[in-house]
């Protein structure tokens, strides 16, 4: 799931599930967990200025049916690691995904998910990750098991 400090939101579900867009202002709690499963409209996603500190590697994978979601915005934020999801996302559909100015050192990958860059296909995306604290671009390739050349996803640092 998404953690964090802020206030507690609710939905109502059958009014979200014609989102296409959604900027939220509050911290999703569990009991939210696949808030966002089947929002298939859903093409934005801001979660801007949420404190968020962590998110969990499947609330943006293929499982959650996000099929129109192509930007996603959680800037701003407390995250100190990320998963492969927005690479995942990206062998799916052209991506945006805006990270920057959060706390990154570390890319995890409890997934042990794999990428081949010679033989996966990819989407051209644009990962933001300017502003964050992790030290190197290679940290993204070795924490990740990205075999290849890496060069379909721009990277901003």
């Amino acid at each position: 799931m998404i953690s964090g400090g802020c206030v507690r939101c609710r939905f109502d579900e059958k009014s979200f599930l014609a989102l296409v867009k959604f900027s939220n202002c509050c911290y999703l709690d569990d009991e939210q967990e696949g808030v966002f499963t089947d929002l298939r409209r859903l093409t934005k996603l801001s979660l801007a200025f949420n404190d968020i500190s962590s998110v969990e590697p499947r609330v943006f994978d293929e499982s959650a049916n996000l099929t129109s979601l192509t930007h996603i915005y959680l800037y701003d934020n407390q995250m100190t690691e990320l998963e492969p999801w927005p690479l995942i996302r990206a062998q799916h559909r052209r991506m945006y995904v805006d990270v920057r100015r959060n706390r990154i050192a570390n890319f995890t990958n409890a997934l042990r998910w794999s990428f081949d860059c010679n033989s996966t296909r990819v989407f051209e995306s644009k990962l933001d990750l300017a502003a964050n604290v992790f030290r190197h671009i290679t940290d993204i390739i070795h924490g990740w098991n990205i075999d290849g050349k890496l060069s379909l996803l721009s990277v901003r640092q």
